[in-house]
């Protein structure tokens, strides 16, 4: 893994880490296959009784959205009410839940063109005093033996595992992912180790619906250069979404430009390290307001975020917008139009 960064303009850095842990339901006797057995105690998610049985009345999309009193496709407002945070722009919405699911009442729930998308679970903490990467390790292991025992999951593929040095130490990042006809599921972990010791550790959920395509008559024929854009547009937002930052933290006197500067390195340090380093990252360009001005960006914190959710909710506090481009992430104010 290549290093870990962070932007501190002034004073000391306040982590505010973004929690929505969303508790699981039990599971049935079994294992997931791909899972050695943790010896540690740490507990990360408790599985109680009411998983998903594979073959059941309902399909998997059907009990997760039982489970959370949701829809997937319907329209995010729906969900929102007086005090829970919700900002449409950002399309991000903290829900409480009425009942819990696996001992949390907590979630987030993100959409799509306003309509609900993805619903989001995170175990985040501080790790016990002596423990490290091999604790955490062990609680990924729990975690996805939970998740897989909730949506009745026997085998996740490990999408990747890396470790790398950091100038806070040692980091280590694991995902594992499980996909059906009409769900993603992706569940990771990181961890951040300094000499014998754990600074911190995350475990994430993501569930997110598929959309079917309906059926349409043929577009007309857009010109090569069109659909050469297009498909590079395409492919940048999705690394956007698949580069994870394990920590983002601005405060005044940060700036936009200063925010766009840390996102340009983050999309290098944290791309799949797989690729060649002249390949990873993305690139960025920025256009001001015609009066010169740029604006701050208030205080901001959060872990375990992608560069795209973290893009587009810095944008948001600033009265900013990005657009993808080809191959370029442009930033301006929510007014201007792209020349």
């Amino acid at each position: 893994m290549t290093k870990r960064r962070s932007v501190v303009c002034y004073g000391t850095t306040i982590l505010l880490v973004m929690v929505a842990i969303l508790p699981m339901h039990g599971a049935p006797k079994g294992k997931i296959v791909t899972d050695a057995e943790s010896k540690s105690s740490a507990s990360v998610l408790k599985v109680k009784p009411g998983n998903y049985t594979p073959g059941g009345k309902l399909t998997r999309r059907e009990f997760v959205e039982k489970t959370f009193g949701v829809k997937f496709g319907e329209e995010i407002a729906k969900y929102a009410k007086p005090g829970d945070g919700f900002d449409p722009d950002m399309g991000v919405l903290p829900k409480r839940l009425s009942a819990p699911v696996c001992g949390r009442k907590d979630a987030l729930l993100f959409a799509s063109n306003g309509k609900l998308e993805s619903i989001q679970l995170v175990a985040d903490g501080p790790a016990k005093r002596g423990s490290g990467i091999k604790a955490s390790k062990a609680r990924m292991t729990k975690f996805s033996q939970g998740v897989g025992k909730w949506l009745g999951i026997k085998t996740f593929e490990t999408h990747d595992e890396v470790t790398r040095e950091s100038p806070e130490g040692k980091a280590w990042h694991l995902a594992r992912v499980f996909e059906d006809d009409s769900l993603d599921v992706a569940a990771e972990a990181d961890c951040i180790e300094q000499g014998k010791a754990a600074m911190g550790y995350g475990c994430t959920l993501m569930i997110t619906a598929k959309v079917a395509s309906a059926p349409s008559k043929a577009p007309a024929k857009a010109q090569p250069s069109e659909d050469r854009e297009a498909a590079e547009a395409k492919a940048v937002e999705a690394q956007m979404k698949k580069i994870i930052i394990p920590n983002v933290s601005f405060k005044p006197p940060c700036t936009i430009i200063d925010a766009m500067e840390f996102f340009r390195a983050a999309s290098k340090d944290y791309d799949d390290p797989k690729l060649p380093p002249e390949q990873r990252g993305c690139n960025f360009a920025i256009k001001t307001a015609d009066d010169g001005k740029v604006p701050v960006v208030p205080m901001f914190a959060a872990s375990n975020i992608s560069l795209w959710d973290a893009l587009k909710q810095v944008c948001a506090s600033c009265d900013y917008k990005f657009a993808i481009y080809g191959k370029i992430v442009c930033i301006m104010p929510k007014a201007m139009k792209f020349d």
